[in-house]
């Protein structure tokens, strides 16, 4: 069986083009605690976006068994 037998419509074209981000990131420390530990961190050029929650509740923000 030929391509054209598996395939008879032809592909799409495939377009290239640039996409452009442009990012916006907001962490509240909220009612119980005074310190923020989460962070947001953006790269729109790289499209690398990374949050990690804090660890809020736990004696100095993490577990020593970490």
């Amino acid at each position: 069986m030929t391509d054209k037998q598996l395939f008879p419509n032809p592909l799409p074209e495939i377009k290239t083009s640039v996409s452009r981000w442009i990012s916006v990131g907001d962490s509240l420390a909220g009612p119980v605690r005074a310190c923020n530990e989460d962070r947001i961190y953006a790269d729109d050029a790289l499209g690398l976006w990374c949050v990690a929650d804090g660890m809020g509740g736990h004696s100095e923000g993490g577990s020593p068994v970490v």
